[in-house]
């Protein structure tokens, strides 16, 4: 090996410029792998996480909304019984629709656990509002009151419960994949 003093200075010039550039080829070979890992945990948040985090929300505000409310609005006379039947047809759909994405994506040991539970809840708030509906064909009023105080109230508060603990868990799940990244 030649030593370093030995060379004049265009070939020490040379050389300053090959180790700069190879360490300038590192740094960017290093960076591009970071920045592919990132986009990777990214992804994995944004599909694992935030779309059924999106589609819980959606369910919790179908039976919020499309149910309870719509209960609440015949109770009160906001609305005829046929407003009632098409705005409960549409949260059922709702419902069935975005539960069963939810129930397609990737779901931790901890959230199949839930999920179990949260079905057995949502049979039982189908149930409920099945019976809702048949007192709703009645068109009585105060059979209608008494199946959503005692029937169709518990049942979809128990389901939005649940919906809200596995949307809490989702967003723990999110934090350990943030600190992760």
């Amino acid at each position: 090996m030649i030593p370093l003093n030995a060379l004049k200075a265009p070939k020490k010039l040379y050389l300053l410029v090959l180790v700069m550039a190879v360490f300038i080829v590192g740094v960017g070979w290093y960076g591009t792998r970071e920045l592919k890992i990132i986009h990777q945990q990214t992804h994995t948040l944004y599909t694992d996480r935030l779309i059924p985090m999106e589609q819980l929300s959606s369910v919790r505000f179908a039976y919020a909304v499309g149910i309870l409310s719509t209960a609440r609005q015949l109770e009160s006379g906001e609305i005829s019984f046929q407003q009632a039947e098409d705005q409960l047809l549409q949260a059922e759909r709702t419902i069935s629709s975005r539960w069963n994405a939810y129930m397609l994506t990737y779901l931790t040991p901890e959230e199949k656990e839930r999920v179990t539970e949260a079905a057995l809840k949502i049979q039982l708030a189908t149930r409920a509002i099945e019976h809702f509906k048949i007192a709703l064909a009645k068109k009585d009023i105060r059979i209608l009151d008494t199946v959503i105080a005692n029937n169709l109230n518990p049942a979809v508060n128990a389901v939005i419960n649940n919906v809200n603990e596995l949307m809490a868990l989702q967003v723990r799940v999110s934090a350990e994949i943030y600190k992760e990244a």
